[in-house]
């Protein structure tokens, strides 16, 4: 393994990376940040945790240091992602040269952000609806830009930003580098890279290389109408903070106000909240003032508080990939974690896709997660669902449930069983497990 020194990030930045606790770089910073530092684009797959952050992060800051002239802008698809990776970068820089950053979201004053605009800040971090009324309104001129970074892609086209990204390109020029992170990449991905590298250097961190340390991932079959009975219940047996996802924006307002009618403390964070309501919510949660957060997949991208003990999906996501970057939010920084799904007939599919894609029956080192599952009784009526068998091997970490077959007991059948996926990626290197918040 390599460490920070030998893919050429100088001593003075390793000295800062020690203070904040973070030894070896993870697979994506080792493939992703020699090959930045050589000017080259980018085109990387990288699921959330992978500490992909870092790895444009650290050659944008040397590249600060090193030359005056150079502007490096970084899109995002949401407010609190673009946050959390200006909050990244300020970690990495002196207190003189913090003014050298600035952050570009809607929801705070633009009279604020013309201001620090007009000191040229080298790094821009931003949403792309931000950046293109600083455009219009004359106060950012993207002409001297000589670094583009496009993160969590996949999301920005899922949102619909194609043509914002394809505005600002117009003002970008063309011979500049451009460093492009998705979770996967879809045809439209490609479509986005082929456009705007030239050449790019193909990345891929596996899903595997997710250091976190435990999270104990539960399912339970649910009938629709049941599913917020289950919820109360698992709430009242579990202690802690709990994020649990929905899939509609106006959902999360109606679940949080149905769990304070229960005596839960809750709120709601989604896309249409102003940004005043979303900063004070997720401080009320941060601070612990607020037990439960309902939120969107959208919404969530970019929390990353650490006291976070139970991730629950209230429905599924509508992509299997948003299932890591969901559970993401709990087991931070090497703590422990618990995810719950709840999955009911209509999202059977879904699952499928999940355990499909993040798990194989085979054991393999190619594998997504390394899980092992185990079956435990929900004491439900044994009429509601089929049970699921498990099959044991003691040689391979990763065991893969099945459908009973033909001839087992009726009985064990129509039991409804609880799964239980324990995932643990620490790979035995321990000073890899704080990457993962950044």
């Amino acid at each position: 393994m390599k460490n920070f020194h030998d893919i050429g990030v100088p001593p003075e930045l390793i000295r800062v990376l020690d203070r904040l606790n973070i030894v070896n770089p993870t697979e994506v910073q080792e493939l992703s940040i020699p090959v930045a530092l050589r000017g080259d684009d980018i085109l990387a797959s990288a699921q959330t945790g992978t500490g992909k952050t870092l790895s444009f992060a650290l050659p944008i800051v040397m590249s600060m240091k090193a030359n005056s002239n150079k502007r490096s802008l970084i899109l995002s698809p949401t407010r609190e992602l673009a946050a959390q990776i200006m909050e990244s970068i300020l970690s990495l820089i002196d207190d003189r040269d913090k003014s050298k950053a600035v952050l570009l979201i809607g929801g705070e004053p633009k009279t604020r952000q013309e201001k620090a605009l007009k000191k040229q800040p080298q790094i821009i971090v931003a949403t792309p609806g931000r950046v293109i009324d600083h455009i219009q309104s004359g106060s950012l001129m993207l002409n001297n830009t000589t670094r583009l970074v496009l993160d969590e892609t996949d999301k920005m086209l899922e949102m619909g930003f194609v043509e914002q990204l394809n505005e600002i390109q117009k003002y970008l020029p063309k011979n500049k580098q451009t460093l492009l992170f998705s979770a996967t990449i879809s045809k439209n991905v490609e479509t986005v890279a082929n456009r705007y590298l030239s050449n790019p250097k193909r990345i891929n961190a596996h899903v595997a290389q997710v250091n976190h340390t435990q999270i104990n991932q539960e399912k339970i079959f649910v009938e629709d109408k049941d599913r917020f009975k289950h919820l109360l219940a698992e709430l009242s047996s579990r202690e802690g903070s709990v994020i649990i996802f929905v899939r509609t924006k106006s959902f999360t307002e109606k679940l949080a106000k149905m769990l304070k009618q229960e005596g839960h403390r809750s709120a709601a964070i989604h896309g249409d909240l102003r940004q005043s309501r979303r900063a004070r919510v997720l401080t009320n949660f941060r601070e612990e003032k607020v037990r439960i957060l309902v939120a969107t997949d959208v919404a969530s991208r970019g929390i990353d508080i650490p006291h976070i003990e139970h991730v629950v999906n209230y429905h599924l996501p509508q992509s299997p990939e948003d299932y890591v970057h969901r559970i993401g939010r709990t087991g931070r920084a090497g703590a422990s974690g618990n995810a719950l799904s709840l999955v009911s007939r209509s999202e059977k599919k879904m699952w499928a896709s999940i355990t499909n894609l993040y798990l194989t029956e085979n054991g393999s080192d190619e594998s997504a997660l390394t899980t092992r599952f185990k079956k435990e009784k929900t004491g439900k009526k044994s009429n509601q669902k089929k049970r699921f068998n498990s099959k044991s091997n003691k040689k391979k970490p990763v065991l893969f449930t099945r459908k009973p077959k033909s001839g087992s007991s009726k009985k064990n059948a129509k039991r409804q069983a609880k799964l239980h996926l324990v995932v643990d990626n620490r790979g035995g290197n321990e000073n890899k497990v704080l990457q993962s918040t950044i």
